[in-house]
């Protein structure tokens, strides 16, 4: 399925059927593991920051890149990835 705004992105951009923004596409990836860099099983501020920034510009042949606030603290378990748990 071609997504409306970037008709020529490299991968598709559906999560679970329909079509997502670069934004939402991107966080709901990062969310299904990739983004935990360390493997620890555990996603920080920062580990999610960075994918997110890299895929939509990736997406979105580097027209977006998103902004995260607030700024500051990057350390700091956010969310425990359910492969981790289980």
């Amino acid at each position: 399925m071609r997504h409306p705004h970037f008709p020529h992105a490299k991968i598709p951009l559906s999560i679970d059927g329909p079509a997502r923004g670069a934004l939402s596409y991107a966080f709901a990836a990062a969310l299904r593991g990739p983004a935990d860099v360390d493997a620890d099983g555990a996603l920080t501020k920062g580990e999610i920051e960075l994918f997110v920034r890299k895929k939509v510009r990736e997406i979105s042949d580097g027209v977006q890149s998103p902004q995260v606030s607030p700024l500051g603290q990057t350390e700091g378990v956010i969310f425990a990835l359910a492969s981790a748990s289980a």
